[in-house]
């Protein structure tokens, strides 16, 4: 197996084994890790130690940042153990890539709907997950010391976030704002 993408055979069971197998031979293909790495380490780095051509291939051959995102968003809606098998093995490739952040983000689409998602929002989650975006993630994820955001009806806190100066599409904890009302007077 070389890809896990929604073009994949869904009648076919797709297992955790197979996710570890198609990224063990994506990195062992030359993925051009080292050049990676070579970059990510030089002083006048601007790319947050992304290489976005290497991003877009990981997630178009391999299907990476999409293969547990929700059906609805054109991905395959693998759970858990799936995302697991794909951060494990790009640990272990020292790949320098947004995997926990595109990963929590395909976890965290379900339950919502595109059509549920304002257009501008919409497509970046939709590049985010085609890998043509690059998906930073705070990494705090109980919010404390840090600075507290407001969004329209949206409230939350970010800390330090991978892959921040370059991302796109930022995946942080937040929550609803509550408005309070008076109840109807008499």
């Amino acid at each position: 197996m070389g890809a896990v993408t929604a073009e994949s055979d869904s009648s076919e069971e797709i297992s955790a084994d197979e996710v570890r197998a198609a990224l063990r031979d994506y990195f062992a293909d030359g993925s051009g890790l080292d050049e990676v790495r070579r970059n990510r380490d030089h002083p006048h780095a601007v790319t947050g130690g992304v290489d976005r051509a290497g991003w877009r291939r990981l997630a178009q051959q391999v299907g990476l940042t999409s293969m547990t995102a929700p059906v609805s968003w054109g991905g395959l809606g693998l759970g858990v153990p799936y995302a697991v098998a794909a951060v494990e093995e790009c640990g272990a490739a020292l790949y320098p890539g947004p995997v926990r952040a595109a990963t929590l983000l395909a976890r965290m689409l379900g339950g919502i709907e595109p059509d549920d998602v304002a257009p501008p929002v919409r497509a970046g989650l939709e590049d985010a997950l085609a890998g043509t975006a690059i998906v930073g993630a705070s990494d705090r994820g109980d919010g404390s010391a840090v600075p507290e955001f407001r969004v329209g009806g949206v409230t939350g806190r970010i800390g330090a976030c991978t892959h921040g100066d370059v991302a796109e599409v930022i995946v942080a904890p937040c929550r609803p704002r509550t408005v309070r009302r008076s109840p109807p007077s008499r």
